[in-house]
């Protein structure tokens, strides 16, 4: 950088020494050719003066050489010399111009044009690209650390897709087989299966329950009545129950919307499922209670005393 900077500032004093040795040497010129030549020479005189004109051609020709291996190579000069001698580049300019005036425009107006396309010199340019320089690293450091969480998080979520259909398919046939075996147990006969919307895609799919009951065709749980909603729900809620069934099963006036005939199909599920988890269930249904093995009542003998009486019916110690 420094050593651009040198040689740009060569160059410059260099194109300005030119400009003028060139304006000094048109006047010249143009102020010898008003005056008239010398004529009343003799012969010998005139072969002196060709010899010596020769001989001064020969220099001339070898220092308009050197002055032009000096303009055209300043930088070079003034590393040799450490530092540009301002006669020599002029006398340089001089004979250039003597022997090719068109070379000497020609060549001052591409010097001029180089200065013009080199612009200001930045001093703080370096300083500037070193700090470019490392802020642009940085930044790369960083978007490469960015893109490689973006694939990691893609790699996860695609993991996580994947598991998550198998699992959900694993489970929707599960639930399916379930209702296989619950469903008519609770109404006595009858089909009731899960159907996906949108097969192709099980993420995004939406879930259908149709029902058969018995004696009709096969429909949607929304045509059917009070009674058989109630008891399409709890088909399907015990069947994904049954496919791990957990210690206890809590239950809230579940069977609050069956008539007697449905209350007795629930309770017989209902001992089914009592022999591997403990249910406790809160009715005012009697059908219920008289499956009960054990029966917790709540009384209110005086007001705003609340009291509980248990009954065992199977003679078992409660704890």
């Amino acid at each position: 950088s420094e050593r651009r900077i040198r040689r740009e500032a060569i160059e410059n004093r260099l194109l300005e020494s030119y400009h003028a040795t060139v304006e000094q040497l048109r006047a010249e010129m143009m102020e010898g050719d008003t005056e008239a030549p010398d004529t009343e020479t003799g012969d010998a005189e005139t072969g002196d003066a060709d010899a010596g004109d020769a001989e001064a051609g020969d220099a001339e020709a070898g220092d308009a050489e050197a002055g032009d291996a000096d303009i055209e190579h300043p930088e070079t000069r003034h590393s040799e010399t450490g530092h540009a001698d301002p006669e020599m580049q002029k006398q340089a300019i001089r004979h250039l111009i003597a022997s090719d005036p068109a070379a000497a425009e020609k060549r001052l107006a591409d010097l001029r044009a180089r200065r013009d396309r080199l612009g200001e010199v930045n001093p703080g340019a370096i300083r500037e690209y070193d700090t470019l320089k490392e802020r642009h690293e940085f930044l790369d450091t960083q978007r490469a650390d960015l893109l490689k969480a973006m694939d990691d998080l893609r790699k996860v979520i695609r993991k996580i897709n994947r598991i998550s259909q198998e699992k959900f398919l694993e489970t929707f046939h599960q639930v399916n087989e379930k209702l296989e075996a619950v469903f008519p147990r609770l109404f006595d006969g009858g089909a009731a299966r899960l159907e996906m919307t949108d097969p192709e895609q099980p993420l995004e799919t939406g879930v259908e329950f149709l029902v058969h009951p018995p004696g009709k065709r096969l429909t949607r749980m929304s045509l059917l009545s009070g009674g058989e909603k109630a008891l399409s729900a709890i088909a399907f809620i015990f069947s994904i129950f049954l496919i791990k069934p957990a210690s206890f099963c809590i239950m809230d006036e579940i069977d609050a919307p069956l008539d007697e005939a449905n209350v007795y199909r629930f309770n017989e599920l209902l001992k089914i499922i009592g022999e591997t988890s403990q249910i406790i269930m809160i009715t005012h249904k009697k059908k219920s209670m008289e499956f009960a093995d054990i029966l917790f009542g709540i009384t209110m003998e005086r007001k705003g005393i609340s009291k509980v009486v248990s009954v065992n019916l199977e003679g078992k110690k409660v704890a």
